[in-house]
């Protein structure tokens, strides 16, 4: 009795059979060239979409940053305000974010720059740390950190906060007792 093949439509087994292995043998030849194309194809994506190097985008931030600061009022009254956050604060420990509940209000000129977080503790001296760029790996960019660091506890003149985050930032002197943090490479 010959049955009708449900692959092919046909009562042929042994053409059903041909025809399943030609499909099969066609789907893996697919479905290879698609791995080695999408192989092939991701670095270049990966380049197309990394955009602006880091050293340019921390030039670009730091036009942002002088703009920000310029309409704060300026460097010493960033400074002030920052210290105004400590005495105002009840806590040894703060920590402010855009996206969450905060530890209190921000002052004028600190809220001019538009932070991503703020944190400080009272380790001497007080250093209160501004983070105005930065975000991890979303997809295949990132954004290179850019923060300010102010010195707002007793200080000898040459004295330079230490970055806890490793070798790949670096720290520069912008104003009297504030300094610049920023990412180097991803």
């Amino acid at each position: 009795m010959n049955r009708c093949c449900t692959l092919t439509g046909t009562r042929y087994p042994m053409f059903a059979m041909e025809v399943q292995s030609k499909t099969v043998i066609k789907c893996l030849g697919v479905l290879t060239l698609i791995v080695v194309g999408a192989s092939m194809i991701a670095p270049t994506l990966r380049k197309v979409d990394q955009g602006a190097s880091f050293e340019t985008q921390r030039k670009e931030q730091q036009k942002i940053m002088q703009a920000r600061v310029k309409a704060a009022g300026g460097w010493a009254v960033l400074r002030h305000d920052c210290k105004l956050l400590i005495t105002n604060s009840s806590s040894q420990y703060f920590f402010w974010d855009r996206w969450h509940t905060n530890s209190g209000p921000l002052t004028a000129a600190v809220t001019m720059l538009q932070p991503w977080k703020i944190t400080w503790d009272t380790n001497e001296p007080t250093v209160v740390q501004i983070q105005m760029f930065g975000m991890g790996r979303s997809g295949l960019t990132s954004i290179p950190y850019y923060g300010l660091l102010v010195v707002c506890g007793d200080a000898p003149p040459d004295y330079t906060p230490a970055d806890a985050e490793g070798p790949d930032r670096a720290i520069s002197k912008v104003a009297d007792g504030i300094f610049e943090l920023y990412q180097l490479r991803e």
